[in-house]
């Protein structure tokens, strides 16, 4: 289920999730001037994965996180707390976009699903953070879909492509 929000102006893109520092990442948006959001897109138990937190004037306000190989998204807390999981994935890309106060606003009335209960401070964040992503959040999405997973790494082997998997 892809995840279709207004873009925005564009402020990071394209930052390597190994390389990112989710603490010093994250606090340059809890300013009080900051609206907008951050998308992680990742390699994750089920293929394609993906993360939007929704920053309004420097407090994370809203949540919503895709597993789009099996078409299934979560939303708000749930969705925060795969947010974080994914955000310590070892393969993906984050990319940050300003907003206006008023485009989030809109966000969250059009879907109501996306907030969380208890907006997100900075000083929340050393709780939510992980050392390593954990493939039993995407489990727990998908428990109870008529589906199997098929790793990118298998598909390779697959098709006589095995080394690239490594």
């Amino acid at each position: 289920m892809a995840l279709n929000y207004p873009v925005g102006d564009p402020i990071e893109e394209g930052l390597e999730l190994e390389k990112i520092e989710p603490h010093s990442f994250l606090a340059k948006l809890f300013v009080p001037n900051f609206s907008g959001y951050v998308v992680i897109t990742l390699e994750g138990y089920s293929g394609i994965e993906e993360g939007v937190l929704f920053f309004q004037e420097g407090t994370g306000v809203g949540a919503a996180f895709s597993y789009d190989s099996f078409d299934t998204a979560v939303f708000g807390d749930t969705a925060l707390n795969s947010f974080f999981n994914g955000l310590a994935a070892k393969k993906g890309v984050a990319d940050v976009f300003k907003l206006s106060k008023q485009q989030v606003d809109l966000i969250l009335a059009l879907d109501e699903r996306t907030a969380i209960r208890t907006p997100l401070v900075q000083d929340m964040v050393s709780k939510k953070i992980r050392n390593q992503y954990n493939a039993s959040f995407a489990q727990a999405a998908v428990r109870g879909l008529d589906t199997v997973v098929t790793h990118s790494s298998d598909l390779l082997k697959k098709i006589g492509l095995g080394e690239m998997a490594k």
